[in-house]
């Protein structure tokens, strides 16, 4: 993450929550997050208010591949920006589209070529880049939040 962040010379913040654990059985499952969300959300508020951002991207409340970690952290973002006045700076990251609807729009040769090399930084998320949205990879389709419309 940070060196996709350095090298598309932007910022970004990622928190420092689990994303698996091992259960009683010594299996990696998923971190449910009910334990911690009143952290979480408490740590995004603060985040948000620490500056005037000019723009805040995060999931969308689908959580664009239906991941329930994105599901959480549009939840937690989208409030803090809506009860600190920043809703109008939010955007969610684009639907994910199994199939590619005729008319999604392209990104440039250039941007693509660019977008190609933050994401074959991200080495050890090859399979699930694959798996789960590589065909998105020559599409940028952000919606601010004022304009998003749940399955579209």
């Amino acid at each position: 993450f940070k060196s996709v962040m350095e090298k598309a010379g932007i910022k970004g913040i990622i928190l420092d929550y689990p994303d698996l654990v091992r259960d009683a059985n010594k299996k990696w499952v998923k971190y449910d997050w009910d334990s911690v969300k009143d952290g979480v959300a408490a740590d995004v508020t603060k985040l948000i208010k620490s500056k005037n951002w000019d723009l805040i991207a995060t999931h969308s409340p689908a959580g664009e591949t239906g991941h329930i970690h994105h599901k959480n952290t549009d939840q937690a973002v989208t409030n803090a920006c809506r009860s600190t006045g920043n809703y109008d700076k939010l955007w969610y990251f684009g639907k994910c589209y199994w199939t590619i609807p005729a008319g999604l729009k392209r990104i440039t040769d250039e941007e693509l070529t660019f977008k190609q090399s933050l994401v074959d930084l991200y080495k050890n998320e090859t399979k699930p880049i694959n798996t789960y949205w590589a065909q998105m990879i020559p599409y940028e389709n952000w919606v601010k939040a004022t304009d998003y419309v749940a399955g579209k």
